[in-house]
């Protein structure tokens, strides 16, 4: 009987410091990921931009069909990183009409689809509130990238980019390399990187 007694009494002690280390454990890993989140969310303000020969430059074709669309993008862009759903929608409609005014400049199949796809997004840019207005603007950026690499472009356009952009990151055109987030405007207004810069080959 006092044998079995023993056996408990070193079972329960057994258990109890089990027990301890698992909490101790517990609060260990706590503690570190606690820190891990603080220093994570200290710093995704600001992502470093880059230096211009740390990019990756694409030539492209010099072409000035594209500059009323760049134009109304451009304007659009900097409306939204300065929070103003009122003139993003005044430069949304001047996207729409120049659009519409360079559609008939564009002779393959492929650019005739992607601009219709623009103009479809600027269209959402025209009639949504602030956030709705951000979302159409980074989608209808992937469509821009892609036609400036086969039409063209007057200038140098930078491709930018933010990680932190509805958990899956956002990207947007920009006419100078200087990070102002259009996704996110004054609340995170220097989150993001630039990560290429399309140049315009000189004849």
């Amino acid at each position: 009987m006092r044998k079995v007694i023993l056996a408990a009494l070193f079972l329960s002690i057994g258990f109890v410091a089990c027990n301890d280390k698992k909490e101790q454990k517990q609060e260990t890993t706590q503690a570190a990921t606690t820190e891990a989140t603080m220093h994570h969310g200290g710093n995704h303000h600001n992502h470093p931009a880059g230096d211009a020969k740390d990019l990756n430059t694409v030539a492209t074709k010099h072409s000035v069909v594209l500059k009323p669309v760049l134009d109304a993008y451009f304007q659009t862009k900097q409306a939204l990183q300065n929070d103003d759903q009122t003139k993003a929608t005044e430069t949304g409609k001047a996207l729409v009409q120049a659009v519409k005014a360079v559609q008939a400049n564009l002779t393959t199949e492929t650019a005739k689809a992607t601009i219709a796809k623009i103009e479809a997004e600027a269209t959402g840019i025209v009639t949504g509130d602030i956030k709705t207005q951000r979302a159409h603007f980074e989608a209808l950026s992937h469509d821009l990238k892609g036609l400036i690499q086969e039409v063209g472009t007057d200038r140098v356009v930078y491709q930018q980019y933010c990680p932190m952009y509805e958990k899956k990151g956002g990207t947007w055109l920009s006419d100078q390399q200087e990070l102002l987030n259009p996704l996110y405007g004054a609340s995170m207004l220097k989150c993001g990187m630039t990560q290429e810069m399309y140049s315009p080959e000189v004849n």
